[in-house]
């Protein structure tokens, strides 16, 4: 009994000073001055990366909208979720900078896709707050260099209640080493509500597991680069090169 009233007290304790995290984070500023700066219309932020970041998704006027929603390597926003992708069964390299780029044919050069390896140095070397821009949840990402962008929780775009989590694409295939799977799946960064938020407030386990998450709290990863499915529709940020 003495052991289990232990555990109880170091989850709770953990749990508060998860909480006193949170509530920390800043809501919402961009800082002015150095490290921003406009290519064809679209604005970039330097965040002390290996690439500039877009403040926007594609097909997104403001850094908190959604944009528009596309599967991997097709050109053309969805206007159905549960179609069969283009790609799928296609051997492709990296499309960065090609003809199958969303962001590069929508934005032109030099912005294109990030890459995998573009996306993990996003979860590796800076750090994310989970907090509320104009009314859209989700993170603010804050590089080296003490900018920030804004990340939607977008959920697909077509599960609106479910605005607890949100993906985008990189440009790199996974190269699977199973037969029968092969040329199906690209990389993609998927994040979602810290537990610490979903759990005492408006979001349910049971939500969220009908989205395809685990509810088993003490392994839930917030911030994943892993390989998806290609048909899924999912946002896009464009990076440019430094």
């Amino acid at each position: 009994m003495k052991t289990a009233k232990n555990l109880l007290l170091v989850l709770v304790m953990t749990f508060i000073s998860l909480q006193a995290s949170f509530a920390a984070c800043p809501n919402g500023a961009w800082p002015d001055g150095d490290g921003h700066g406009k290519l064809n219309g679209h604005e970039y932020v330097d965040l002390g990366l290996s690439v500039m970041w877009a403040t926007c998704n594609v097909g997104a006027e403001l850094p908190s909208d959604y944009g528009d929603h596309y599967k991997w390597g097709e050109t053309a926003p969805i206007t159905k979720e549960w179609q069969k992708g283009q790609t799928m069964g296609m051997e492709f390299e990296d499309i960065s900078g090609t003809s199958r780029d969303i962001a590069r044919v929508k934005w032109g050069k030099p912005w294109r896709m990030p890459t995998e390896g573009e996306l993990q140095e996003l979860v590796d070397l800076c750090s994310w707050c989970w907090t509320k821009v104009n009314g859209h949840k989700g993170y603010m990402v804050t590089g080296p260099s003490g900018n920030s962008i804004f990340l939607p929780a977008d959920a697909h775009g077509l599960t609106p209640e479910y605005d607890g989590f949100g993906c985008i694409w990189s440009s790199t295939p996974y190269k699977e080493p199973y037969e029968d799977k092969r040329h199906i799946d690209a990389y993609d960064l998927c994040f979602m509500v810290p537990p610490r938020v979903a759990v005492p407030y408006e979001y349910s386990f049971d939500d969220l597991v009908g989205v395809g998450f685990s509810s088993t709290l003490l392994g839930w990863n917030e911030l994943t680069v892993s390989p998806t499915y290609r048909d899924i529709a999912k946002c896009i940020r464009p990076v440019t090169d430094r």
